[in-house]
């Protein structure tokens, strides 16, 4: 080996030194920018008709947007039907579909989703006795 270690030591932490500025200029958090770009994709919520269709009778059922629950009831039809009022922007909606039956038959629920002046999307989902999941709507 050539060289002296401590010209090494010197040459390696000048290397390191000169590193600093590009990395924290690259894992600094914007905040400035990240709430411009929330500002620009909020959107006002539209009418959302919802459907929700079991196989097999009775069930309860929620649907949640967000963390909330928009929608939750127990039914006796095979059918159930609501009207929300969601942000529904271009890019889709998220819903977790929540549903539970009395039995531990395999069943299935099929959710409707018709955002206000878009067609019908619909989403199935099986399960034995419940099911829970998320449902992408775009």
């Amino acid at each position: 080996m050539k060289g002296s270690p401590l010209i090494r030591l010197i040459l390696v932490f000048v290397a390191m030194l000169a590193l600093i500025v590009p990395l924290c200029s690259l894992t600094t958090h914007r905040v400035s920018q990240l709430g411009q770009a929330a500002k620009v994709t909020s959107e006002a919520p539209a009418a959302v008709h919802l459907t929700i269709s079991s196989t097999k009778v009775p069930f309860h059922y929620e649907v949640s947007h967000l963390g909330k629950i928009v929608w939750q009831g127990n039914s006796n039809d095979f059918e159930a039907q609501t009207e929300l009022a969601l942000i529904f922007p271009k890019e889709g909606i998220d819903l977790l579909v929540d549903v539970t039956w009395d039995f531990p038959d395999p069943a299935a629920v099929k959710l409707d989703v018709t955002p206000d002046g878009i067609e019908t999307k619909t989403q199935t989902l099986w399960g034995k006795g419940s099911v829970s999941d998320v449902l992408t709507f775009n």
